[in-house]
């Protein structure tokens, strides 16, 4: 009886290990989940890394410069977090231990994105990746022509103050 049941685990544990695991976020930046244009509604994506599916990329897209936050959480084993630029360089990253969770909050320029999820090593675990994006505005102006422009009836106010307060004196 002994044997039998030590060969049945054995077995079970065999076609587990070759199950396929459903893939919800691509496994490379070539066949990674796009999200699309990243807002301010934060959006959520559960899925899983470990055997089977040692990797998860996601791609989104920024119309405007932006706060972005990123968080990986609800973790059941560790797993990292890594933000790639458009052509898969590596820009920042969230290495916690344990089922502690990873984020990423950064400054972005327009442009396309990429995350990387993964197990830090060979485990596996669930998680909840959240992600938005607050479009940052831009009032000043970019040259010393633009900033002036707006403000040069207040600046020809100012001055007209001063050149008064001189003749009082």
């Amino acid at each position: 009886m002994g044997w039998e049941r030590q060969t049945t685990l054995f077995l079970l544990t065999q076609i587990h290990l070759f199950q396929t695991v459903p893939d919800n976020a691509g496994s490379s930046l070539n066949r990674a989940k796009n999200i699309g244009n990243l807002g301010s509604t934060e959006q959520t994506f559960s899925d899983f890394v470990g055997t089977g599916d040692t990797a998860d990329y996601y791609q989104f897209t920024l119309t405007a410069p932006s706060q972005v936050n990123l968080n990986v959480g609800d973790l059941s084993a560790d797993a990292n977090l890594q933000l790639l630029n458009q052509s898969g360089s590596f820009l920042q990253g969230s290495y916690n231990t344990g089922t502690t969770a990873e984020s990423i909050n950064t400054i972005l320029a327009a442009g396309t994105y990429y995350l990387n999820v993964y197990p830090n090593g060979v485990i596996n675990t669930n998680y909840n990746l959240k992600l938005k994006a607050t479009e940052i505005i831009d009032l000043a102006g970019n040259t010393l022509r633009v900033v002036l422009m707006p403000k040069k009836n207040l600046l020809l106010k100012r001055l007209k103050l001063s050149l008064e307060k001189v003749n009082l004196l």
